[in-house]
């Protein structure tokens, strides 16, 4: 738990640095239906950071091997950090670690969460957001991963397990 919680009202919110089993591909959207849940890229910008839910990378940072189960996409200070896809905002926190984070709760056990905000957009927990809507702007550095510079650290989980965002995204 963050003793530096803006904003947190959910007790059991997901913490962005514990780690879950990796999901094996994205969820449908329906019962029994090929419809698969899209969304939008977060940031315009390029992915500096792959996702690897198994296979160690090295934090230059942190100076250590760990799993990287996000995706990084680089940016600029006061960049627009948009909704990737509808839902309600479950959680606000900011963290030592990951800095501000906004977790927004898509409906059907899938959840995004975005980390290394500077500035939210007015944004409170149970607040209703959409598909495009600008969350926030995107900060100077996350403290564990400050060796990337401005990025946008984005997770996706489905049913309590990290997934691939590329998964996910409209082609």
């Amino acid at each position: 738990t963050d003793d530096n919680s803006a904003a947190n009202t959910n007790d059991e919110s997901t913490d962005v640095s514990k780690p879950v089993t990796p999901a094996e591909s994205p969820a449908d959207t329906t019962d029994g239906e090929d419809d698969k849940l899209t969304m939008t890229m977060p940031l315009t910008g390029e992915i500096i950071n792959n996702y690897s839910p198994s296979k160690l990378v090295y934090n230059k940072t942190l100076k250590e091997w760990r799993i990287h189960p996000a995706i990084d996409i680089a940016g600029k200070k006061g960049d627009n950090v948009i909704c990737a896809m509808t839902g309600t905002v479950s959680d606000i926190k900011n963290g030592p670690l990951y800095g501000n984070t906004i977790i927004v709760d898509n409906g059907k056990g899938t959840q995004t969460v975005y980390c290394g905000i500077a500035a939210m957009n007015n944004l409170t927990v149970g607040a209703t957001v959409t598909q495009g809507d600008t969350l926030g702007t995107l900060g100077d550095g996350i403290f564990c991963e400050s060796d990337s510079g401005a990025h946008l650290h984005f997770e996706v989980i489905q049913n309590n397990s990290k997934a691939d965002p590329n998964l996910f995204f409209i082609k």
